[in-house]
């Protein structure tokens, strides 16, 4: 035991002096920082919107699906006062609706208009449920379709809409 306790700190004692002291310090002087949860998610979500910008430009219906994914991804990974979540969830959505995919841009939009009026973006919010609205009606999804533009005209009595916000809002109800 005695033996083992003192080869112990003859190895620790050559270790520590093996090592050059200009190195100990240029450790101890090098601050280590390391990334946060928030940045790293904050780039991961500019890289898939990024890449999806770089496959929207190709123009081709599995391009478009692709970025499509992409700007999913991007808003799912965003923290939820990020802008750029809704304008991704709608391109998305724009993406789909053009590549025949109803059913997801459906659902893109309704998520943009939740992270839109949670933001207190209600404009935005409001022609989300709009547009969700119009594409349950192609959808034949009478039920869907009256739940959004119920939405939306809750909405449209917001007072922090101007009356020519609310008037645009009106018009596309139908009122």
């Amino acid at each position: 035991m005695k033996t083992t306790t003192s080869l112990s700190i003859a190895l620790t004692a050559a270790l520590a002096a093996a090592l050059p002291a200009q190195a100990l310090r240029a450790q101890q002087a090098l601050p280590v920082r390391f990334a946060t949860r928030a940045e790293t998610t904050a780039s991961a979500a500019d890289q898939a919107h990024d890449r999806a910008i770089a496959l929207m430009a190709r123009s081709q219906i599995t391009a478009n699906r692709a970025a499509a994914r992409l700007h999913l991804e991007s808003a799912q990974l965003r923290e939820a006062g990020d802008s750029l979540a809704v304008r991704c969830l709608l391109e998305a959505a724009h993406l789909f609706y053009g590549g025949g995919d109803l059913s997801d841009a459906r659902s893109a939009l309704v998520t943009a208009g939740v992270r839109a009026v949670e933001m207190g973006d209600v404009v935005r919010g409001a022609s989300a449920y709009l547009d969700a609205a119009a594409v349950a009606q192609e959808q034949r999804d009478g039920w869907a379709q009256r739940q959004y533009m119920d939405k939306a005209r809750l909405l449209s009595h917001s007072p922090l809409l101007t009356g020519e916000q609310r008037s645009e809002i009106n018009h596309r109800l139908g009122n």
